[in-house]
């Protein structure tokens, strides 16, 4: 099992009689979905259909925490209320929980409940997205190809006890997310991309069967009227122990005016034979057999596109 301390979110708080029916009005995902036992991802957009900000909304105590990427949460807190004034809810910019777990478990049987720092924890969900609940704990099951968690600990003394706990490098989280094709929206990021090009109409952050939005005819014309040029696509590098140059570009094609593709994120190797991996934005007409891809700055990198498992 493998244990990260996730301090990389922020949360914003929505309450009140109309929460529910607010959101709905405001965010892709379809908040009638939303439980006790179900979260939901989902996203803001602006009215252009491009994303401020993306989120994991969960339902505690009647109340919706949104977890949204740092730096990011005062923007979705100021858009939120611009729209607010008409509706019985409150909003605010919120600590979130005591303490925040990720955790990676492979190989445990997954009826079992599992113990952390002497912590019981609830028996881990069983499909992405569901939740489980206990002695106020909550456990978050996330989407992706190996068995992935959030543990939100609202109680004071065990969030202390789960947080002194042994952390994992969180460069292993990181590249988990990248895996599982996942990119966040950051503050630098934030109205900069549609839904499409993050592969959130295919990764389930946006529901195309729910009511209006904020930004829903754009996101939905761009769905049904229109073929996707750009998309976000998993690559992996060849292994050899060194770092990805930060402003490194993907190559396509070996002609002086190559076309290019954004890497939006990216997970140095761990260890030596172990793959770089990264999600860029690249053309859909992409034909990884007959276009050659390299890096600008790393042409000794042997690059190869993998499946996202979303789109098997």
């Amino acid at each position: 099992m493998q244990i990260f301390n996730l301090t990389q979110y922020e949360y914003v708080r929505v309450s009140g009689p109309d929460a529910l029916a607010f959101l709905q009005g405001q965010v892709t995902c379809d908040m009638e979905m939303l439980s006790a036992d179900r979260c939901l991802p989902g996203a803001l957009c602006n009215l252009k259909g491009r994303v401020v900000a993306d989120f994991l909304v969960v339902l505690a105590n009647d109340e919706c925490f949104l977890q949204i990427t740092a730096g990011n949460a005062e923007k979705v807190y100021a858009t939120l209320k611009k729209y607010a004034v008409f509706s019985k809810v409150e909003l605010s910019l919120d600590p979130g929980p005591a303490a925040v777990l990720g955790i990676i478990d492979v190989g445990r049987e997954q009826s079992e409940a599992p113990q952390i720092a002497n912590c019981a924890l609830p028996p881990w969900p069983q499909q992405p997205g569901s939740v489980m609940t206990a002695d106020r704990i909550c456990s978050i099951r996330l989407s992706g190809p190996d068995p992935r968690y959030q543990i939100w600990c609202w109680d004071e003394k065990q969030a202390a006890t789960l947080a002194g706990s042994p952390s994992s490098n969180p460069a292993q989280w990181l590249r988990a997310e990248i895996l599982a094709g996942v990119v966040h929206v950051t503050a630098e990021m934030s109205e900069q991309y549609t839904p499409q090009l993050l592969n959130y109409d295919q990764s389930g952050v946006v529901d195309f069967k729910k009511g209006c939005y904020t930004g829903q005819e754009v996101v939905a014309r761009m769905h049904y009227r229109a073929q996707a040029k750009k998309r976000l696509y998993l690559l992996q590098a060849s292994a050899g122990g060194e770092q990805l140059s930060t402003d490194n570009e993907v190559l396509l094609g070996t002609a002086v005016n190559a076309g290019k593709g954004e890497i939006l994120i990216h997970a140095d190797s761990l260890k030596i034979e172990q793959p770089i991996v990264f999600l860029a934005v690249l053309p859909t007409s992409i034909d990884s057999e007959e276009t050659p891809v390299s890096l600008s700055k790393n042409p000794e990198k042997n690059l190869q596109l993998l499946s996202l498992p979303y789109t098997q």
